[in-house]
């Protein structure tokens, strides 16, 4: 049952909704330490007040490289209420990326740990000015409650041991968070979201959930991929309690066990580990009679896969969710509530409240029932802009007079069913999901062209039955595919390296002399070169 808070108006605010009925009750786990909700109030504040005398701007970034873990999401809520805006990293990620990230956004403020500080060095020895934060938990890793200490070691101040709310410098349409995603130039972009947008996205997917006190989800994601972002603030607002785990890929294994071991009453994966999870587990339902729904997106998802959840745990709610991170996380949701036909497509739903979709013909109408078109996203939950440049902004959205709003170009490809529906086909761009995970080709292959060695470059995302394949076609001197692949673990997240490298000799282009890259998917799939 959903219950009845404060109408949040800042991200801060979903940790502060009914805080005094609830400062006891746990909010975070992480292995046997455990973080309540005004234990979390009490340490925000101080950072918040670390943060404010180091003069740190509003709307300033503040990265925070950690594990993710009870210390991270601290540092979040205490630079939202500082007035900042977090930016959140990976530190799995490649040192390289860290670094670029680093650079581009030209912090005033780095929040890390001694662990992780080696990171952060590179920078702050270019930077000149920059300060770290370094969070310590002085109660050590095996207490159950982290007693957490933020200090700036380069003879700056340390939080104070007592302090209150700080004074409210921010609202609803100041920055709160910057998530960085791949980039059509070759390099991340920095997506900035507004409070409201956050404030919006939490509340309706609370609503649309029905998430409450008895609320219990397990959170394996990166936080520095925006789908944590439903983990992380979800449940808070809502009362419920979240498991934190620092694990780098999502199992059906892990799934399966966090169910049945932990009584969760909520899952969210991508359709491929979904499938993988209908697979592994018999999905008995007393096993999994704690279980209330499960959400999935940032893919096609098989009607097949679904049919089987709803024979094996008719009482389990199926949501299929769609959004870029330009959109903050998810802009619609479609609820599967009829029985599937093994043919059908599941549509990509009806917007938040707060949120448009519209599609348009080459004559500039509606699509109709049939038709194909980009889908383009307006409303409240739009980000604010990519960091540090209004150039690709304007190329991204702009104000459609057609629809009367600023909107959003998606780059997806979408379709109109016979009940009105949006129907994702494919993406207009070299822009792909793969796993939930979007990567842009440009930015893989500029990674490829500054290995030492490589000629020229061309990567295609390829289905090859129930796999999806990202192959890259390199005309390289001297280089193996096990060199390339050893080269780009050091400069790219993993789930943005290749899973196939062949070096060739040449490379087709098309009659304008660009990189043929139907060819080349149709000769992989033919099984011949290029």
């Amino acid at each position: 049952m959903v219950m009845a808070v404060n109408a949040p108006e800042t991200a801060d605010d979903l940790l502060a909704a009914r805080l005094d009925e609830r400062r006891d009750r746990i909010a975070y786990v992480q292995g046997g330490r455990a973080l309540s909700r005004g234990q979390l109030d009490d340490d925000a504040n101080r950072l918040a007040a670390l943060l404010r005398r180091l003069d740190v701007a509003h709307g300033a970034p503040v990265p925070i490289v950690l594990n993710k873990s009870l210390e991270f999401v601290t540092a979040i809520f205490g630079v939202l209420k500082s007035g900042a805006m977090f930016v959140p990293f990976d530190v799995y990620d490649a040192p390289e990326r860290i670094r670029y990230i680093l650079d581009d956004l030209a912090a005033p403020v780095v929040i890390t740990d001694e662990r992780h500080l080696p990171l952060v060095e590179p920078h702050r020895r270019a930077r000149e000015g920059l300060r770290v934060v370094l969070a310590r938990d002085e109660a050590g890793a095996d207490a159950p409650r982290p007693a957490l200490r933020f200090e700036a070691p380069d003879g700056g101040p340390a939080a104070p041991d007592d302090a209150g709310p700080p004074p409210r410098s921010h609202g609803p349409g100041s920055r709160a968070y910057t998530i960085y995603t791949s980039g059509s130039t070759g390099r991340p972009k920095g997506v900035v979201v507004r409070h409201e947008s956050l404030v919006n996205y939490v509340r309706e997917t609370v609503r649309l959930l029905e998430f409450g006190e008895g609320t219990r989800i397990m959170c394996v994601k990166s936080f520095s991929f925006d789908a944590s972002l439903t983990d992380i603030f979800c449940p808070l607002y809502s009362g419920g309690l979240v498991r934190l785990v620092d694990q780098k890929h999502i199992t059906p294994r892990l799934l399966d066990r966090g169910v049945r071991e932990h009584r969760l009453t909520h899952l969210s994966c991508t359709p491929s580990v979904l499938k993988l999870l209908v697979g592994f587990s018999d999905l008995r339902p007393d096993d999994f009679a704690s279980l209330e729904s499960i959400t999935f997106g940032g893919e096609a998802i098989s009607a097949a896969v679904l049919r089987v959840l709803q024979e094996k745990l008719p009482h389990v709610r199926l949501f299929n969710r769609y959004g870029p991170t330009e959109a903050t996380v998810v802009a619609a949701t479609y609820e599967v509530t009829e029985p599937l036909a093994p043919d059908d497509v599941i549509p990509l739903g009806k917007p938040h409240p707060g949120v448009s979709l519209f599609a348009f013909d080459d004559d500039g109408a509606p699509l109709r029932e049939g038709g194909r078109g980009e889908l383009l996203i307006g409303g409240v939950q739009l980000m604010q802009g990519y960091w540090n440049d209004p150039a690709m902004t304007a190329r991204a959205m702009g104000f459609d007079a057609r629809a009367g709003m600023t909107l959003y170009r998606t780059g997806d490809l979408v379709t109109v069913d016979a009940r009105g529906n949006y129907v994702y086909l494919g993406r207009l761009d070299q822009t792909i999901k793969k796993y939930g995970f979007r990567i842009n080709l440009h930015e893989i292959e500029n990674a490829l062209k500054a290995v030492a060695g490589v000629g020229d470059c061309v990567c295609v995302f390829v289905t090859r039955g129930e796999e999806q394949l990202i192959v890259a076609y390199v005309r390289a001197e001297g280089a193996s595919a096990r060199d390339l692949k050893a080269a780009l673990s050091g400069r790219l997240p993993s789930y943005m390296v290749p899973d196939l490298f062949e070096v060739v000799a040449d490379l087709p282009v098309t009659s304008s002399g660009k990189p043929d890259r139907d060819r080349l998917k149709a000769a992989f799939l033919a099984g011949g070169g290029p």
